[in-house]
């Protein structure tokens, strides 16, 4: 699902070593027009970068962590904007289990402010923009439904993002059956979470085929 993309290595980092002996790191901040797999030092304890979309059609950039990313208790602060006075968006959490994407809606800038010292090997950080005219943001109150990714059952194109928020007047469990699920491994993901949940229920990628996943009781997903 790469066609008519380019990867982006970030080469120019400076890094401050402090009197206290930590090494803080500031990466050069970058424009670019498509997917971007930045890797965070592990030498770092600290580290800085920000990243600003120029191509048309993106109205918004979001990021992950592909794999396991920091350590578990290492993370992420992300920002609109360049710097850390625009909007505050959230954390991505070092630990796999409790990480998803933070996503900036109508910004195409992004700007990452990491506490990494716990964290010794190289990490990738994944950054790519959101063409929201494509997909949005879909309510559902009634339930079974239907819903399929983008084009289906053809591929689905590059740098987007879908959210289905699954809404019930009453707590009740929720079933999803998934058919034919095929994603690319380590860069598409599909989380199921809900409002009062900080870590998701479900991260899954790849090619996993037909299987059915239940939640716990809850009125919003």
């Amino acid at each position: 699902m790469w066609q008519n993309k380019w990867l982006l290595f970030l080469s120019v980092i400076a890094c401050i070593l402090s009197d206290r002996g930590y090494l803080a790191c500031v990466s050069d901040p970058t424009e670019g027009s498509g997917h971007a797999d930045v890797v965070i030092p592990g030498s770092c304890d600290t580290w800085q970068w920000s990243f600003n979309y120029n191509r048309a059609g993106i109205t918004g950039v979001f990021a992950l962590f592909p794999d396991d990313g920091l350590a578990a208790n290492d993370y992420c602060k992300v920002y609109t904007g360049d710097n850390k006075h625009g909007q505050y968006l959230g954390k991505l959490l070092g630990n796999v289990f409790s990480t998803e994407p933070v996503v900036a809606y109508n910004s195409t800038s992004i700007f990452f402010d990491c506490k990494t010292n716990e964290t010794t090997e190289d990490t990738t950080l994944y950054v790519d923009g959101v063409i929201s005219s494509l997909c949005g943001v879909t309510t559902i109150t009634s339930l079974p439904v239907n819903i399929s990714s983008l084009n289906y059952p053809v591929a689905y194109p590059n740098n987007f993002v879908c959210i289905w928020e699954f809404t019930a007047d009453e707590p009740i469990n929720f079933e999803f059956d998934f058919y034919n699920f095929t994603l690319e491994h380590g860069y598409d993901f599909v989380y199921v979470n809900s409002d009062d949940s900080s870590s998701p229920f479900l991260k899954t990628t790849g090619g996993l085929g037909d299987f059915v996943f239940e939640t716990h009781m809850g009125r919003r997903l």
